[in-house]
């Protein structure tokens, strides 16, 4: 089996308007909360919905950076116009 095949996939989907003072550190930690520190081992995580789409690329690292924290090999958002107009 390869490496590729052994990953599974864990999709966290976020559909709120996020209140002021929200940050990405507040996301990742609330499902981080839910998932436990190991409830993402060996899984990619998909984050998408509004709330992620409304985050700035600095702020999209941050919850593709702390995914590791829940025990996901990697964090990964789909590239829309926020990347590809930073």
């Amino acid at each position: 089996m390869s490496a590729a095949a052994a990953l599974q996939d864990l999709r966290g989907k976020y559909r709120w308007n996020a209140q002021p003072g929200v940050t990405a550190k507040d996301i990742i930690l609330a499902l981080l909360a839910r998932i436990g520190v190991g409830g993402g081992t060996g899984c990619v995580i998909e984050y998408r919905g509004s709330a992620i789409r409304a985050l700035t690329m600095e702020q999209r690292m941050t919850v593709c950076n702390m995914s590791i924290e829940g025990g996901a090999r990697a964090g990964l958002i789909a590239p829309d116009d926020t990347r590809f107009n930073t």
